[in-house]
């Protein structure tokens, strides 16, 4: 278990590191959600749903940061201000958002989770850059619920964006 946001991080980029290498013919066992993780992304996304384009321009920053070369993928300009990355980042942050309203029912995304990973295969998008999203999102929440992110939540939001990733994976095949 990690103790403190650090050691959650470093622990997050190992498991991500896993994930990316793994044999995409290989069937995986699909990570799950205890009730109390449930509970806490539950939780937390109530702090942040209220601006989801802010939070989602504020996390493309974070992934921009993260990995710089990023930004050569987008077919428009990535600085904050433009209407095209603002519409992009809050689409990012709706789908984060359906996945929060179904997680008794994660199966019900999977089609268009699947879907969504078809599209980014066909624009080049590789799943390593899920990862770095993912990322983004850590560090997003981190700094966005500060004192309130602990190691639990930690925890149950990388579980969750392992979800949502994996299965987009599944429709890059």
């Amino acid at each position: 278990d990690c103790t403190v946001n650090a050691d959650c991080e470093e622990e997050g980029k190992q498991k991500k590191k896993e994930i990316a290498e793994m044999d995409s013919t290989e069937i995986q066992p699909q990570p799950t959600l205890t009730t109390q993780q449930k509970d806490i992304i539950r939780e937390n996304w109530r702090d942040v749903e209220d601006n989801l384009s802010e939070v989602g321009l504020y996390m493309f920053s974070k992934l921009f940061t993260i990995d710089p070369e990023l930004r050569e993928i987008f077919p428009f300009d990535t600085t904050t201000d433009n209407v095209r990355l603002r519409m992009h980042a809050t689409g990012v942050m709706k789908t984060v958002g359906k996945a929060v309203q179904n997680l008794d029912k994660l199966e019900e995304l999977q089609s268009s989770l699947n879907k969504l990973g078809q599209f980014h295969h066909k624009k080049n998008i590789k799943f390593e850059h899920f990862q770095a999203v993912g990322q983004a999102l850590i560090a997003t929440l981190s700094d966005k619920l500060q004192e309130h992110f602990t190691p639990e939540v930690y925890q149950a939001w990388s579980t969750v964006f392992e979800i949502i990733a994996l299965t987009m994976k599944s429709g890059m095949n």
